[in-house]
């Protein structure tokens, strides 16, 4: 019986240790589109400026947003892995597009000259299956961070409405890296990332400060709304 005993334990050691040695030798997976994020379009209105106190106008003024969205769950329980082997952290990189768009039936000439984004934040809650809160995270992007989009011609006319395009500065919009590590990321992995897509979510809200430049006018078009698309890339999950 004490040997059996011991046969367990050292076998049970010993398969500890291949498993850290193959995740070593495993090192990390990419995954594209790990959190189900990338490509999610998030449209919404901005707050008129009737709303701002007198002292934010003319011309300048910070509009705060807070957008709910709800998308399903990309499944990586299908990576090529020896028996055994599971993944120990995950990361991803999230962001926007570069370009973004501004609509309203007002005139082109009321539309903002730029937009700006600022210290956007994000709130993530990934449920299961059976409808249950599995894991909960929030990330922020780095204090004083601002990205500005410039309106570039031409504009265009969709259903009375008149769309225009504003272009980043900067060639990629990207501002959080969304990581889990320990026992978060068991939870994540177990309950989710091995999930049926079809069935587990994550229910974000993205908060940000928009900031428009308005040309000469004293307020925006009371419909404006803007749309911008999610972005993600260098999705990973480690085994070492």
């Amino acid at each position: 019986m004490k040997r059996l005993f011991l046969l367990l334990i050292v076998s049970t050691v010993l398969l500890t240790a291949c498993s850290s040695v193959l995740g070593a030798i495993i090192g990390e997976q990419p995954v594209d589109n790990l959190f189900g994020l990338n490509d999610h379009v998030i449209e919404f209105e901005l707050p008129t400026t009737s709303e701002l106190a007198p002292a934010q106008l003319p011309y300048d003024v910070t509009l705060p947003v807070s957008v709910p969205f709800e998308t399903p769950v990309n499944d990586v329980g299908e990576l090529n892995l020896p028996l055994g082997v599971t993944p120990q952290s995950a990361s991803e990189e999230l962001g926007i597009s570069p370009v973004i768009e501004f609509s309203s039936t007002a005139a082109e000439e009321t539309f903002p000259t730029s937009l700006g984004l600022a210290e956007p934040s994000l709130e993530l809650t990934f449920t299961d299956d059976s409808g249950s809160p599995s894991v909960q995270k929030s990330v922020a992007a780095t204090p004083g961070q601002t990205f500005t989009f410039n309106k570039i011609s031409p504009c265009a006319v969709i259903e009375n409405r008149t769309v225009c395009r504003y272009e980043a500065t900067v060639e990629e919009v990207f501002f959080f890296t969304l990581e889990f590590e320990g026992e978060e990321f068991d939870t994540l992995f177990n309950d989710i990332l091995q999930g049926d897509a079809a069935t587990n979510t994550v229910t974000a809200t993205l908060n940000a400060n928009f900031s428009a430049d308005l040309p000469n006018v004293l307020s925006l078009p009371t419909d404006g709304s803007v749309k911008l698309v999610l972005k993600s890339r260098n999705g990973k999950v480690r085994f070492g």
